[in-house]
């Protein structure tokens, strides 16, 4: 059996904090599942600028895609999102990202995704960091 890899060792992924950012939305089509969220930058990651005031991160919107999707379960999905003072809607954190083998899991709020597929990738969207997190 193949040991599970924490996203923090994945590469794009090892400069971000997921269990503190946030998923704005999660999309899946046919051998795609994009997931759109506002990552939480460490400061070795080469975007990564000092928070706003009274910020307690560096946040940049970003996606995080797992292409290549052969098979998929999405179990626990009743949690209802919540709503920001700026009135954006967010499903909570990411707790977790693994992958093991080919088969990558996601956890959070929002359920567990389980996927068939390639390696997952991430890219921030050009532009600056959301105004709230």
């Amino acid at each position: 059996m193949t040991d599970a890899t924490p996203y923090t060792e994945l590469p794009g992924f090892g400069d971000l904090l997921l269990e503190e950012s946030y998923v704005l939305d999660v999309v899946a089509h046919p051998a795609v599942v994009t997931i759109r969220a506002d990552l939480v930058l460490t400061a070795e990651h080469p975007e990564y600028r000092s928070p706003a005031d009274q910020e307690p991160y560096c946040w940049r919107r970003g996606t995080i895609t797992l292409p290549g999707v052969s098979a998929l379960t999405w179990t626990g999905q009743g949690t209802p999102p919540s709503t920001d003072a700026s009135g954006t809607i967010d499903y909570g954190n990411i707790d977790e990202l693994v992958r093991t083998g080919e088969t990558t899991r996601i956890e959070g709020d929002f359920g567990t995704i389980t996927v068939e597929g390639s390696e997952p990738q991430v890219q921030l969207d050009p532009g600056p960091a959301p105004s709230e997190g």
